[in-house]
C-alpha cells in the first residue's frame, strides 16, 4: 500500500506546479511542465505494469494501446525538429491514460481527494488572491484549476462544508478574474455547482439523470454532424455569434478526407492546416509570440478535445472513446447506491460534450481530473457503498489517516 501511496505523490508534485512555479521552486517554463508530465508518465507506466490485471483489460485499455501505437507511428512521419519537438512536449498525454487504474483502486483515489481539499486547495486559493492584489507574481493560467471543478461535487459530504465551499468558491471566482475570455473554463465550473443544487433541492431523479446523460451524450454529436453537413454538402458556412470551435471541426475533418484517414487517423505527426496559422499573435507587452509560427507547417492539436481525438487515431479513436464515456456513466448513474456516485456519472456524461468545445487531453490537470472521476466510478466498491458509507468515509478520511481508511474500506468490501 505504501508504494502506491508513494506514486499518488508523484501524482500530486504534477498537480502542483503552479505552485512550485509560483514561490521559485522550479522553473516557471514549459519545458518545467514537460518535465513533470515526463516523470509522472514513468511512474504511471510502472504502477500499470505492477498491478496490472485480467480484469483491467478494458476500453481504457484498449484506447491507450491505440493512442500509443499512433504517437509511435507519429515519431516517423515529421520532417523538421520544430514537429519533433512539439511530439515530444504532448507525447506524455498517452500515459495520463492510465492514471485511470491507479485512480481505480478507491484508497488511491480518496488519497488524492484528500490532499487536494485539506492542502491543494486553501494553499492555491491563497496564491491567487496574492497574484490577483498585483504582487508581480505569475498569473496562474486556467486549466491549472480545472481539477478543482469535480472536486464542488464532494462539497456536500465533508466536514464544515460551508467553509470548503466558500474557499472553493472563491478561488473559482478568483481564476474567473484571470481569464475574462474563458467561457469553457466558466461552463466547466458551473456544471458541477448546478448539479449540487439540483440535488440540494431533490430535483434530480434517476429517470432524469438518464436523460439529461442520454442529451448529454448525443447533443454534442448531432451538432458536430450539423456542422459537418452544413459545410461539405450543403455547401455552406456554419456562423453563430462568438462560435469558435465549429471551424476547427471542418478544418480537421477535410484534413482526414484530403488524406483518405478518416477512420483511422493521420497521427499527430501529421498536422492539419489551419487558418489561424496566418494570424499572428501578440504579448501584452507587443513581443510577437514565435510558437504559433509552428502552425504554419501544420497544426499537432487544438482547442477541443474531440478534434485531437478524431485527428490524431480517426473515427475508431473517437468510437472507443465515445465508449468509454457511455459505458462508466451508465454504471455510475444506474448502477450506484450513493448519490455521489450518480452525480460523477452525470459529470462523466458532461464531460464528452464539454470535450467538443475544450477539454483537450494537452491540459494536464484538465485531462487528469476526468480519469480521476473516471477511476473512481468504475469501483465496484464506490457504487455500492450506500450514502452513509460514503458520507462516513469522506468525513473521516479527509485526516491523514490511512491505515484506519485503509480498514474501513476492508470492512465496507465485505458488506
Amino acid at each position: 500500500m505504501e508504494i502506491k501511496k508513494n506514486f499518488g505523490y508523484i501524482i500530486l508534485a504534477n498537480l502542483f506546479i503552479p505552485i512550485f512555479q509560483w514561490v521559485g521552486i522550479v522553473p516557471d517554463r514549459p519545458i518545467t511542465a514537460i518535465i513533470f508530465n515526463y516523470l509522472l508518465s514513468i511512474a504511471l507506466f510502472i504502477y500499470f505494469i505492477i498491478i496490472n490485471k485480467k480484469e483491467d483489460r478494458n476500453l481504457v485499455l484498449l484506447f491507450f494501446c491505440y493512442n500509443l501505437i499512433i504517437f509511435i507511428i507519429a515519431f516517423f512521419i515529421p520532417n523538421s525538429f520544430d514537429a519533433t519537438k512539439i511530439l515530444i512536449s504532448i507525447f506524455p498525454s498517452v500515459f495520463m491514460i492510465l492514471s485511470f487504474f491507479y485512480f481505480k483502486k478507491l484508497s488511491n483515489a480518496f488519497f488524492i481527494i484528500r490532499v487536494l481539499v485539506s492542502s491543494y486547495l486553501p494553499i492555491i486559493s491563497v496564491f491567487l488572491l496574492l497574484s490577483i492584489l498585483g504582487f508581480g507574481f505569475r498569473h496562474f493560467k486556467g486549466y491549472d484549476f480545472y481539477i478543482l471543478h469535480p472536486l464542488i461535487l464532494f462539497v456536500p459530504y465533508l466536514k464544515n462544508r460551508i467553509w470548503w465551499l466558500f474557499i472553493l468558491l472563491a478561488c473559482l471566482s478568483l481564476s474567473m478574474y484571470q481569464m475574462p475570455d474563458g467561457r469553457a473554463y466558466i461552463v466547466s465550473a458551473l456544471f458541477p455547482i448546478v448539479l449540487v443544487l439540483s440535488h440540494k433541492f431533490k430535483l434530480l431523479t434517476i429517470r432524469r439523470m438518464l436523460a439529461i446523460r442520454v442529451f448529454l451524450l448525443i447533443a454534442p454529436i448531432l451538432v458536430f454532424l450539423f456542422v459537418l453537413a452544413n459545410t461539405f454538402f450543403l455547401k455552406s458556412k456554419f456562423e453563430i455569434e462568438g462560435d469558435s470551435r465549429s471551424f476547427l471541426y471542418v478544418e480537421v475533418i477535410d484534413h482526414l478526407l484530403t488524406h483518405n484517414s478518416l477512420l483511422w487517423g493521420t497521427t499527430p505527426g501529421l498536422g492539419y492546416s489551419s487558418s489561424m496559422a496566418d494570424v499572428e499573435y501578440f504579448t501584452e507587452d507587443g513581443d510577437k509570440v514565435e510558437y504559433y509560427d509552428l502552425w504554419k507547417n501544420g497544426r499537432t492539436s487544438s482547442e477541443a478535445g474531440i478534434c485531437d481525438a478524431i485527428h490524431w487515431g480517426g473515427l475508431f479513436n473517437l468510437i472507443v472513446y465515445f465508449l468509454i464515456f457511455y459505458k462508466y456513466s451508465l454504471h455510475a448513474i444506474k448502477y450506484s447506491r450513493n448519490n455521489l456516485c450518480k452525480l460523477l456519472g452525470l459529470y462523466i456524461s458532461f464531460r464528452w460534450a464539454f470535450i467538443f468545445i475544450d477539454g483537450s487531453s494537452l491540459y494536464t490537470h484538465q485531462y487528469l481530473s476526468f480519469w480521476l472521476i473516471l477511476g473512481l466510478c468504475s469501483s465496484k466498491l464506490f457504487r455500492n457503498l450506500n450514502n452513509g458509507n460514503i458520507l462516513y468515509l469522506l468525513r473521516s478520511g479527509i485526516a491523514f489517516d490511512h491505515q484506519k481508511f485503509k480498514r474501513l474500506l476492508i470492512s465496507y468490501s465485505k458488506l
